[in-house]
C-alpha cells in the first residue's frame, strides 16, 4: 500500500498539480458563494482521472504483481488526502479571511467550523457516489466523476444556503468563533459523516474492482 501510494504522489500528482489549490483564493473574496471554492477540489480529481485514462495506469498496474484491491484503495486514499489538504488550506485561509474583513459574508454561508463541517459532508457524498462507480467497470467513463461533482455541489450549496437563509440556523453562520458550541457539532458531524461514507465508498470500490475484467 505504501508503494502504491507514494507511486500516486510522485507519478499522478506532478508538481504542477499545486495550481489545483489557486481556486482556494476565491476564499479571500469579500462576497463569494464558498461552497464553490471548495469544490475546486474535484477538478483535481478530475486531472487524477484524465491521467488514469492517457497513461492506461490500471491496466498497467493489473500487470504488476499487486492486488486490485490494493490498487483501488490506494487511488481512494489518494482522492481522500487531496480532500483533506484542501479543507486544512481552506481553513487557514479562512483565518486570514477573518482578520481582512471585519464583515460577514452576505452572499453565502461564512466560513467558519460549521461551514467546513458541511464542506467535509460534501466530500463525502462526491466520494460515495464516485469511488464504487469509477471501479465498476474496465473502461473508467466520465459519468461518476461528473455526477458525484454535480449531486456533492447540490448537497453543499443548499445546506449552507439553508443556514445563511434561515434564522433558526444563525447560531451556526458566524463569522468567527462565536456560538462555538453549535458549529464544532456541525464540524463533529461532518467529519463523522466524511470518515464513515469514505470509507465504505472504499470498501465498495475495492469489491468492484475484483469483479471488473481488465
Amino acid at each position: 500500500m505504501k508503494a502504491l501510494l507514494a507511486k500516486e504522489f510522485r507519478l499522478t500528482m506532478s508538481p504542477w498539480f499545486l495550481l489545483v489549490f489557486l481556486p482556494l483564493g476565491l476564499l479571500l473574496i469579500p462576497m463569494w458563494v464558498f461552497p464553490l471554492a471548495m469544490a475546486y477540489v474535484f477538478v483535481g480529481v478530475m486531472i487524477v482521472v484524465w491521467r488514469d485514462r492517457k497513461d492506461h495506469d490500471l491496466e498497467f498496474l493489473a500487470t504488476l504483481p499487486m492486488s486490485f484491491v490494493a490498487q483501488a484503495k490506494a487511488r481512494a486514499w489518494t482522492i481522500v488526502l487531496l480532500e483533506l489538504t484542501y479543507l486544512v488550506v481552506g481553513m487557514a485561509l479562512s483565518v486570514v479571511r477573518f482578520f481582512l474583513y471585519p464583515v460577514g459574508n452576505y452572499a453565502s454561508m461564512n466560513t467558519n467550523l460549521a461551514f467546513f463541517g458541511i464542506t467535509l459532508i460534501m466530500y463525502a457524498t462526491f466520494n460515495l457516489i464516485f469511488l464504487p462507480a469509477y471501479y465498476s467497470r474496465p473502461y473508467r467513463t466520465w459519468w461518476p466523476l461528473g455526477g458525484g461533482t454535480l449531486i456533492a455541489l447540490l448537497v453543499g450549496l443548499g445546506l449552507t444556503t439553508l443556514v445563511a437563509v434561515l434564522p433558526e440556523l444563525s447560531l451556526l453562520n458566524d463569522r468567527g468563533f462565536g456560538n462555538l458550541g453549535p458549529q464544532l457539532g456541525v464540524f463533529a458531524g461532518g467529519a463523522v459523516i466524511f470518515i464513515l461514507l469514505s470509507w465504505l465508498a472504499t470498501n465498495q470500490a475495492a469489491k468492484n474492482i475484483q469483479k471488473t475484467q481488465l
